[in-house]
């Protein structure tokens, strides 16, 4: 599916445009937000609403860049943490990538510290 591109104006039978308008508008809030979860069941459109709901930011707020991380997908590596990092990475500018890295390297070994000390 990640090669298609999905969006609202292609199929919305559940009328779910109008949810992904209203996560916009709290994100562009500038509201202080823990992360967005959705949950669902097995086959009840969560991937293609997420791949919707790209879409619609790229269209719509041009301020943000959407990542998209398929956890099944990056299921193999034994630390989240990178998988995240390469996602991010991957969406910067080559010249952002450095800064990124030193920022987030205290982070990721803190992590790691933690992980080694709680197994």
């Amino acid at each position: 599916m990640s090669n298609v591109v999905l969006t609202f104006n292609d199929r919305d039978e559940y009328q779910r445009k109008a949810i992904a308008e209203k996560i916009i508008t709290l994100l562009s809030s500038g509201i202080p937000i823990s992360p967005l979860v959705i949950n669902g069941g097995w086959g009840t459109g969560k991937t293609e609403f997420c791949h919707k709901l790209i879409n619609l930011i790229t269209e719509t707020a041009q301020d943000y860049t959407p990542i998209y991380i398929d956890a099944f997908s990056a299921d193999h590596a034994d630390e989240p943490l990178m998988t995240l990092l390469a996602a991010v990475l991957k969406a910067l500018p080559q010249e952002k990538h450095k800064s990124l890295i030193e920022t987030a390297l205290p982070a990721i070994r803190f992590g790691l510290k933690a992980s080694l000390k709680a197994g």
